[in-house]
């Protein structure tokens, strides 16, 4: 098959469910990709698993010359929540900055400024539905950093205090965090996703949690969710930067070797997507302009095969020839929308497969706007894709 005819096949099925092999081979949590698939990892990489779960990976980067960059991922998010948990998960990860067992309450950020970071560009961490993540950019990659960002990254894991006087100073912190994220563009996020993923606690359980689980939290109820979560089989260190990869994977092992779960970790059923609604409607004064039509199915688990990902590079291709046709139709003078895009996601935070299509438009414009966009995926579905097409996209 010619290459420009393959694209357009693609382009037609893209909003189609994929054709997917027999029995094909699918995700292991808890486990490299190459451990399962046969595939050669890349060589540049020091990978690793402890004895008790937890892996690694390890890079040697110049670029920037100096620095070094730690990530901690806990592979458990607000989606683990318990009924009267709606928010934990959040709050645990505030919880992770004021003191555990050999660092008093108010000193990490204290220990970290002495290395030159700075809250928030180089001290940080977020809660999603299927993860939280911990992030530190020492800007100088030198024993003392390596050693104080393992060993604080270490005390996030197993040795948090969630004393009873923290637990209340942070409170505050959380009820105003929700009070700022409450505005019309996530709620309007929330209208969107919420019938489109019907049916999966992806959208039952939003990181930010409710107000009276907030209100309500006690340290025997962080303390649950973070002794069932916080594990190191659910945990994954990345270090990259100027420094010997060798050295580094002793200290980890030196460090998160002796890391032990506590009592049985939770478990996840992520439901299956069932859109309550054919349409959903959201109106407010400063939620934006938007126009959504959403496919979905269930989530596309199957594992990172090279045949996998050659069908998903071809995928994002075709979507940026659809991008490319719908930005270029936007420009045109008397275009009814301002903007618009398609959008893939094969597994979002394990819930599901979702192909979306957002125009921008004025409210008045909504429908001739959808008639041109439709036109556009249309058209771009019939082919055929041209070299110049192809080339445009490819080198996007």
């Amino acid at each position: 098959m010619k290459i420009r005819a393959f694209f357009a096949l693609m382009l037609a099925t893209l909003l189609c469910v994929p054709a997917i092999a027999d029995a094909p081979l699918l995700k292991q949590a808890g486990h490299w990709a190459q451990d399962y698939t046969g595939r050669q990892a890349d060589p540049a990489v020091v990978f690793g698993t402890l004895p008790n779960g937890m892996r690694y990976a390890i890079l040697h980067n110049e670029t920037p010359s100096d620095g070094v960059a730690m990530r901690m991922r806990i592979g458990s998010g607000s989606m683990k929540e318990r009924d009267e948990e709606q928010g934990l998960a959040h709050y645990l990860e505030h919880m992770a900055f004021r003191g555990s067992t050999n660092v008093a309450d108010g000193e990490v950020i204290k220990m970290l400024e002495r290395y030159g970071l700075r809250f928030g560009p180089d001290t940080n961490a977020f809660t999603a539905q299927d993860q939280t993540v911990y992030m530190f950019n020492f800007p100088k990659a030198g024993e003392g950093a390596l050693d104080t960002g393992l060993m604080l990254l270490r005390e996030i894991g197993g040795r948090l205090d969630l004393a009873p006087a923290t637990v209340e100073a942070e409170r505050g912190v959380l009820l105003s965090e929700e009070r700022l994220r409450d505005v019309p563009g996530y709620r309007a996020v929330k209208v969107n996703l919420g019938n489109s993923l019907a049916g999966t606690r992806a959208v039952q359980r939003w990181p930010i949690g409710l107000i009276e689980t907030i209100k309500g939290a006690t340290p025997e109820r962080l303390r649950r969710y973070y002794e069932a979560n916080y594990r190191p089989e659910n945990a994954t260190l990345i270090v990259v930067g100027n420094v010997d990869p060798a050295k580094v994977e002793a200290m980890i092992k030196e460090r998160f070797s002796d890391w032990q779960g506590k009592g049985a970790a939770d478990g996840l059923d992520p439901g299956q997507p069932n859109p309550a609604k054919a349409a959903s409607e959201f109106a407010a004064a400063g939620a934006p302009d938007l126009l959504t039509l959403s496919w979905v199915r269930p989530r596309d688990a199957r594992a990172a095969t090279a045949d996998y990902d050659r069908e998903q590079m071809v995928q994002y291709v075709a979507l940026t020839v659809l991008n490319n046709r719908i930005a270029d139709r936007a420009a045109k003078p008397g275009s009814p929308f301002v903007g618009g895009q398609a959008a893939l996601v094969p597994d979002l935070v394990g819930a599901a497969s979702l192909t979306q299509l957002a125009v921008a438009a004025a409210p008045e414009k909504w429908s001739e706007a959808l008639a041109a966009v439709i036109l556009e995926q249309r058209q771009a579905a019939a082919g055929p894709v041209t070299a110049e097409e192809l080339k445009r996209a490819v080198t996007q």
